[in-house]
């Protein structure tokens, strides 16, 4: 794999690539994945999940647990789900005390 050269680099913080096991956690629901990539902005998560951009999310992984917002969804239709794996890119969020 190739490193990008940085002045192409449209993120604004290095990613890091943990792989992960992680848990998002919706109101109603808990969905496993992987955490494939993360960083101070914001990661992304290889998951079956159905979540949608603007969709809030909990994400628990390495002993941690983070808020955070879905930014971009990626399905995949459960027919090419042999093959292909979907997944969603999230930005990290602050707690607000209500």
């Amino acid at each position: 794999m190739h490193d990008i050269d940085p002045e192409f680099e449209r993120r604004r913080h290095r990613r890091l690539r943990p792989s992960h096991p992680c848990e998002l956690l919706t109101d109603a629901q808990r969905h496993v994945g992987t955490m494939l990539e993360i960083s101070r902005s914001g990661g992304y998560v290889r998951t079956e999940a159905r979540l949608r951009p603007g969709q809030r999310v909990r994400v628990r992984f390495a002993e941690r647990e983070q808020l955070a917002v879905v930014v971009h969804a990626r399905g995949v239709p459960r027919s090419l789900s042999f093959a292909l794996q979907g997944g969603v890119g999230l930005r990290w969020v602050a707690a607000h005390a209500h």
